[in-house]
């Protein structure tokens, strides 16, 4: 994924590991990167790999993990010092890459609920909503094969 001129790579650390780590390219150079400095850990010893790195608007990157979803926001500057790693929901996450959708101030997903959305609140911050948009259809979604998702 492009973000301010960087190039963002979802990545295992070595084999064995789930890919939890986000590597980040030099700025203006997508094929550089230090490898020490310029890569992120999206919370570390859970058992879900990253499935999409989403932007959201210039400083925040929406990580969907397979039962969960983090924001990396306050994207500016040194992103080693300035970077804000947010817990958004564990309750669930992302079942198909390709499934991510903003509409105004939501951003809409299939999840292994049904199609779920996340909000932007008051205080610009993302809120997953609970109720499943797609309850009204829940036999429909029942039918889906979420590993071909």
């Amino acid at each position: 994924m492009l973000f301010r001129s960087r190039l963002l790579v979802p990545h295992k650390p070595a084999e064995g590991y789930k890919s939890d780590h986000v590597a980040v390219s030099d700025i203006l150079s997508y094929t550089n990167y230090d490898a020490v400095y310029n890569n992120f850990k999206i919370n570390q010893g859970d058992s879900d790999n990253i499935r999409r790195l989403y932007k959201w608007n210039d400083q925040t990157v929406v990580v969907f993990k397979d039962t969960s979803i983090y924001t990396v926001s306050n994207l500016v500057g040194d992103w080693g010092t300035n970077a804000v790693l947010d817990q958004v929901t564990t309750e669930f996450g992302l079942v198909g890459a390709r499934s991510v959708a903003s509409a105004g101030n939501d951003l809409w997903f299939l999840s292994q609920r049904g199609v779920v959305s996340l909000r932007l609140t008051e205080q610009n911050k993302l809120q997953g909503i609970s109720e499943p948009a797609s309850t009204p259809i829940q036999p429909l979604i029942d039918r889906i094969d979420f590993r071909a998702a």
